[in-house]
């Protein structure tokens, strides 16, 4: 402790170990290492203490940390937005680290990969088969040998759209008749599509989707919360109130999703552990909003259903949008 009354910080008098106005410890400005290393040990266990409590509330009493935080009882816990962003990174940070299509449940798919030039080509042989099962069928009775060259088939149903490349998607349609070419909205799609699969390597349309998850829950978190003010009007709660139960509520799915994701990944050929997850999460939200809003068992029964299908039906619009803005600029 220094002997100068006065805060280094702010100039205040300070009548006893922290500026009242502040805060700031009025501690010797040339500390020990030993003393260094004291704070920092306090400042973990205290931050561990808040989290430990934080989490304990958090899992095992739905709606209660966020009854607590909004009476101002909030010293013991983590304030919701560092929670939200603390766990919302190490979910997103996993859900990237999760390879697409790969794990137990990759085994029943008949697909192999091809190398060509540098690049995995992947190859679904029973499609390949039937297809040039057909083209060869039409050839011959065409009487016409098949050759390296290109050939158009204008009356072969289903030729349309096995395209590998820019190039020659737009090779093809020059050599069609006018009215055998794609319209401007197809056209369109199309050649976005083939452009983003040259961009792209393989499976990294759903790579950009989860790169960009944290914009879509940016989106629906806010949403989510003014639902909730919407069902719950005669609540004298703030929209902040309600965004306090939202963050808290994501808090919990991120956390029930992260287990359900790795358990599929070691041990599932399916999305078995997040089917039962969502069912968790759902059955989470009902107990919370009662415990949380004081209402009956029913009525939140009701309400959680209802809040759950119109955040269904708001993340596939969200979700659509983003994907319309993927397809209109690569982001």
């Amino acid at each position: 402790m220094r002997q100068d009354k006065h805060c280094l910080n702010c100039g205040t008098e300070v009548p006893e170990r922290y500026c009242t106005h502040c805060g700031q410890e009025n501690a010797v400005t040339h500390e020990s290492f030993g003393h260094l290393v004291k704070h920092f040990v306090g400042d973990v266990l205290h931050y561990d203490s808040q989290f430990l409590t934080t989490l304990k509330y958090l899992l095992f009493r739905p709606g209660r940390l966020t009854k607590e935080y909004i009476a101002g009882r909030r010293a013991a816990y983590v304030n919701p937005i560092k929670l939200y962003i603390f766990i919302s990174f190490i979910f997103f940070l996993l859900l990237a680290m999760i390879p697409n299509g790969q794990g137990h449940g990759e085994g029943g798919h008949n697909k192999v990969s091809i190398e060509k030039g540098g690049d995995p080509v992947p190859v679904v042989l029973d499609a390949l088969t039937a297809v040039d099962d057909t083209l060869q069928k039409v050839l011959d009775e065409g009487g016409v040998h098949r050759k390296d060259s290109l050939i158009v088939v204008t009356g072969l149903p289903g030729a349309k759209g096995r395209y590998r490349t820019l190039h020659e998607y737009d090779s093809v349609q020059q050599q069609l008749p006018a009215d055998k070419r794609d319209g401007a909205l197809e056209r369109r799609l199309r050649r976005r599509t083939l452009d983003m699969k040259e961009h792209y390597e393989e499976g990294s349309f759903w790579e950009a989707i989860k790169h960009h998850g944290p914009k879509l829950m940016f989106v629906l978190l806010p949403l989510f919360a003014l639902f909730l003010k919407g069902i719950y009007n005669w609540k004298r709660w703030y929209y902040t109130d309600h965004a306090i139960f939202s963050l808290h509520l994501h808090c919990f799915a991120f956390i029930v999703l992260m287990l359900a994701l790795l358990l599929d990944h070691w041990f599932s050929d399916s999305d078995t552990f997040t089917g039962y997850g969502l069912l968790l999460i759902f059955g989470y939200l009902v107990f919370a909003l009662r415990n949380a809003y004081g209402q009956s068992f029913l009525r939140s029964l009701w309400k959680g259903t209802v809040l759950m299908f119109v955040y269904g039906i708001s993340f596939a619009f969200v979700f659509a949008f983003f994907v319309l803005l993927l397809f209109a600029v690569i982001l």
